[in-house]
């Protein structure tokens, strides 16, 4: 079965998606002035792939396309997909998870958690402060 380059959505990028983006690039500023809520179809999302549609729905066409595709004939977008879905998550129950710890250190610098901030452009294109509202995302959350 092939696989094409729209289903090979990130989940950052779905997930992104459907929670702070408006619902077309032309009422990028409206929406941002007013609060996002859960929608019916947003609440009912339980897997990344439920987030796609969304977020196709909610962003502009342009928008979309520039998140769901990738450099050249998409080769190395593929093997990042293959890559993702070769990971099996060993599900625990019933464990304390009161007290979690995710600090990690990277390059002999203590992380409070393994959430690194890539260089990327185009934020306009998602949110109304762009770049800055990254900054100020990543800040909060202590991410580097």
């Amino acid at each position: 079965m092939a696989i094409t380059r729209r289903k090979l959505l990130f989940s950052a990028t779905a997930l992104a998606g459907t929670s702070v983006l408006p619902l077309k690039a032309g009422l990028l500023h409206a929406a941002a002035q007013q609060p996002q809520t859960v929608t019916d179809a947003t609440a009912e999302a339980v897997s990344l792939s439920d987030f796609e549609p969304l977020a196709r729905q909610r962003m502009s066409h342009m928008a979309y396309e520039f998140l769901a595709s990738g450099a050249g004939d998409e080769i190395t977008l593929r093997w990042n997909r293959e890559a993702l879905d070769k990971i099996r998550l060993r599900p625990r129950v019933l464990v304390d998870v009161s007290k979690l710890n995710t600090r990690v250190t990277l390059f002999g610098q203590e992380l409070p958690f393994p959430i690194l901030l890539a260089p990327t452009a185009l934020h306009r294109l998602y949110h109304p402060e762009g770049e800055l509202a990254t900054a100020r995302g990543a800040s909060a959350s202590e991410a580097t």
